[in-house]
């Protein structure tokens, strides 16, 4: 467990029988347009008053200040972390803005055109882990807002049947494809820039007006340049913004062409709402980091280590992808920031689904299976949807909540509801720019003070980079040497030592 001078305390306290929900007005965080509601988790105010304390004696308010103020260090890297303090402070992101601004200027007004000298009326944005989950998801939740004049798609895969199924709805000559990886070797990304590069080819007479249809987001500018990129086609964010907490800087371009500049601002400005509230609220008071504490407590206390995030909104569907990238690459670590082993548990395996669909399947195991989950409950209560449908989806948001929590005693056992799952419910006022804002960076400041209370380097990601390095290592064994034809000879690789 984690060795700190409340350990005891907080262990007897995790062997207390909490059968009902906690009855006090404090565990009801109301922030904007957002609810939190924190009755529903295996803890009582005593529990909540021991998990502040802790916090308090590793000065945790001076280690958020740090990441505010550009102080605090990826040590494994030797490089600081600076997406908090870019976005924070004012006059970097007004020349950020600028920037992303012109860029969305040149393609709207039509100043920039294809190789075939027409206006672009779509846009393929390829990338992969930070550089696309985050833009897919905000597409996807601001749907409602989208400019009709432009169609975006999104593409990860290596595998260019995707790829193929998106251009399938495109006009290749009117398609501008952007290219997002930081550091520009992705090979994802260099598969698919390739595959494009010779599709748009057979169309272009001039081999250099191919890059008329490309644009690069990138920390890695030489890279793209060495790749033919115009160098007026860039856009660049810093080397000490971590990809998966990346959206707030120019990752996000396509966000901006998809709700405009007036949207886009309402956006940020709900990324920079929830950020102050995290710099300059107390303990007892701070959001995030009670999240941040309730996320300890089932993980290292009552032993839940899985977190499942569930959405009641369609527009939301791709929201659990974004935040299971978020949690698990940045605190799935074994190794404090001092490079020491540790011996308790640190991030949850997160996963997620969008309700009701997730009643049919997560839900019966959560309500009878032997295994414990947090679940987190997302809902929407004011959407364009017609009352009966909004009030629906809502009314099993709660029931699922309450029956998670509470179970349920039968006469007959098999019809028994276990009941004990943690549970978290946050409702938006309203799906728009400045909400979906808030609620990212909601859970961007939760896993960041994990981080912390952990004591772990929640923003290097060394499993990530050995596996693409094994497997440039296979790959090159399958491409010079042992060329396999077919199923059995596949099989022969996967069974042969590679050294």
């Amino acid at each position: 467990m984690i060795k700190h001078s409340l350990d005891s305390t907080l262990k007897q306290q995790a062997k207390k029988k909490l059968n009902k929900k906690i009855s006090n007005k404090n565990i009801i965080y109301k922030f904007n347009d957002l609810t939190i509601d924190i009755s529903r988790n295996l803890i009582d105010m005593g529990i909540l008053k021991n998990l502040q304390i802790f916090s308090k004696s590793i000065n945790i308010k001076s280690k958020i200040n740090q990441l505010f103020n550009n102080k605090h260090k990826s040590l494994s890297e030797n490089k600081k972390v600076s997406f908090l303090y870019e976005r924070f402070d004012k006059n970097i992101k007004k020349k950020n803005f600028d920037k992303l601004f012109e860029f969305h200027d040149l393609i709207k007004k039509g100043n920039w055109k294809s190789a075939s000298g027409k206006i672009f009326k779509y846009i393929v944005h390829i990338g992969i882990g930070g550089s696309i989950l985050g833009p897919k998801a905000t597409s996807h939740a601001l749907k409602d807002y989208h400019d009709k004049k432009i169609q975006i798609y999104f593409a990860s895969s290596a595998d260019t049947s995707e790829i193929e199924d998106i251009l399938e709805k495109c006009n290749l000559t009117e398609t501008l494809f952007i290219f997002a990886s930081k550091s520009f070797e992705t090979r994802e990304v260099l598969i698919n820039y390739k595959y494009i590069k010779d599709k748009l080819s057979q169309f272009v007479k001039k081999p250099k007006d191919i890059q008329k249809n490309f644009l690069a987001i990138t920390a890695n500018k030489n890279n793209a340049l060495k790749l033919g990129i115009n160098p007026k086609r860039i856009l660049i964010f810093p080397k000490t913004i971590p990809g998966r907490f990346s959206l707030s800087s120019s990752i996000s371009f396509p966000l901006l062409l998809q709700i405009g500049k007036n949207n886009y601002n309402k956006f940020i400005n709900g990324i920079n709402k929830i950020d102050a509230h995290f710099k300059n609220s107390k303990v007892e008071s701070n959001i995030p980091l009670m999240l941040a504490l309730i996320s300890i407590w089932n993980v290292n206390y009552k032993n839940i280590t899985s977190n499942c995030i569930l959405t009641y909104n369609h527009r939301l569907r791709s929201f659990s992808s974004f935040i299971q990238q978020l949690e698990m690459e940045s605190n799935g670590k074994s190794v404090n920031d001092l490079n020491q082993k540790i011996d308790y548990n640190t991030s949850p395996f997160v996963f997620g689904l969008q309700g009701t669909e997730c009643q049919h399947s997560i839900f019966q195991m959560l309500h009878q299976g032997t295994l414990k989950t947090s679940i987190d409950f997302i809902g929407v209560i004011n959407t364009q949807l017609d009352k009966s449908t909004s009030n629906f989806l809502l009314s099993n948001l709660i029931a699922q909540a309450d029956l998670s929590f509470d179970g349920k005693c039968e006469s007959k056992l098999y019809k028994v509801l276990n009941g004990k799952n943690s549970s978290t419910i946050i409702l938006l006022e309203r799906l728009n720019p400045q909400n979906l804002g808030s609620l990212i960076a909601l859970y961007e400041n939760k896993i960041v003070a994990e981080g912390l209370l952990w004591r772990i380097n929640s923003f290097d990601q060394w499993g990530v980079e050995e596996g693409k390095t094994v497997s440039e290592k296979v790959l090159k064994k399958i491409n010079s040497k042992l060329q396999p034809k077919n199923i059995n000879e596949i099989i022969k690789v996967i069974r042969k030592k590679l050294d």
